[in-house]
C-alpha cells in the first residue's frame, strides 16, 4: 500500500479495491471516487491505532456500495 501526501500534510492511502483512506491529525475518512473529481466518504474515525481496523472498512464498503 502506498501513501501520498499532499502540500497540507494529508496522506492518501489505497486500502482495497475502490476504498482509500485519508488521514489528517487524528481523523481518518474512508472513500472513495465516483465519476470524475467526486469523492464519497463512507466513514469517518478517530484514529488510535496504525492499522484501519477491519470493522471501519467493512462498514465503509457497505455504505459506499449504496451510492
Amino acid at each position: 500500500m502506498h501513501r501520498r501526501k499532499s502540500a497540507s500534510g494529508r496522506s492518501r492511502k489505497h486500502l482495497q479495491k475502490k476504498i482509500f483512506e485519508i488521514k489528517s491529525n487524528e481523523l481518518r475518512s474512508l472513500f472513495k471516487y465516483k465519476a470524475g473529481a467526486i469523492i464519497v466518504i463512507g466513514v469517518v474515525f478517530v484514529k488510535k491505532t496504525q492499522k484501519t481496523p477491519k470493522d471501519k472498512i467493512k462498514l465503509a464498503i457497505k455504505r459506499l456500495n449504496e451510492v
